[in-house]
């Protein structure tokens, strides 16, 4: 997605992320790692936080300047992966 801004002649900045989740032996864990359970007030699991705040957060960001039409200084490419490693 590329979110047009006020000056285009200024370099676009990219804001990425990845949204894999590589994979994870049970036996490792003391909980399940795809369970995302909560214990002791936080959140357990394979991929509960990694690289999942921040796509939150840029998401958030594009979505309230979307709903207030404001337009970023330059142009912005939100860009997602799926695989980090890749």
């Amino acid at each position: 997605m590329r979110l047009q801004g006020e000056d285009r002649t200024r370099p676009a900045l990219v804001l990425h992320g990845h949204l894999d989740v590589v994979p994870a032996a049970a036996a490792d864990w003391s909980v399940d790692p795809f369970s995302g359970e909560e214990r002791d007030g936080l959140l357990w699991g394979r991929g509960a936080v990694d690289m999942k705040d921040m796509d939150a957060m840029i998401l958030a960001v594009v979505r309230q300047m979307a709903r207030e039409g404001r337009k970023p200084a330059r142009d912005v490419v939100v860009a997602f992966f799926a695989d980090e490693e890749a």
